[in-house]
């Protein structure tokens, strides 16, 4: 009896301490935001996955550098290097664009750098709700959602 009192006691402690997704990882809280605030979607047509892209939301990351502008950090890749795409954010184009290289200082947020990706920051005005980043290329598009804090 006494060891099943000390058992559901340890049971009982740890089914109280705080855990959350990043528990097991070791992460600082600003890989912890990056990794929150990144979402990826394949660019699929007839069933065939015909690229990828990923999104990190900026403005989570860094609440107090970016407030006039949602900003997004891209990375793209399309099987068709031909194909015309561009991305809205609820409905609305692009202000700005900036390509983004190795020795950028955003280029370190985008997890899997490699040669065949295309990488950029682009901008939106200010958003007061829910966003809805699209990728719209050559009559298909992907959505990612991302939530304000």
């Amino acid at each position: 009896m006494k060891y099943f009192l000390v058992t559901l006691f340890l049971l009982g402690v740890q089914g109280c301490s705080y855990k959350n997704a990043y528990t097991s990882f070791d992460m600082n809280k600003t890989a912890e935001h990056i990794e929150s605030n990144t979402q990826s979607s394949k660019i699929e047509f007839n069933e065939r996955v015909e690229g990828l892209f990923t999104a990190i939301y900026l403005n989570n990351i860094y609440k107090n550098r970016f407030v006039d502008e949602e900003i997004f950090v891209i990375s793209l890749y399309i099987k068709d290097e031909m194909a015309d795409y561009k991305f809205k954010l609820n409905s609305e184009n692009i202000i700005d664009s900036e390509k983004i290289e190795s020795n950028h200082k955003y280029f370190s947020l985008i997890s899997h750098q490699n040669s065949w990706n295309k990488n950029f920051m682009i901008k939106f005005k200010t958003s007061a709700r829910d966003l809805n980043l699209t990728l719209e290329n050559n009559n298909r598009s992907s959505l990612l959602k991302f939530q304000k804090e």
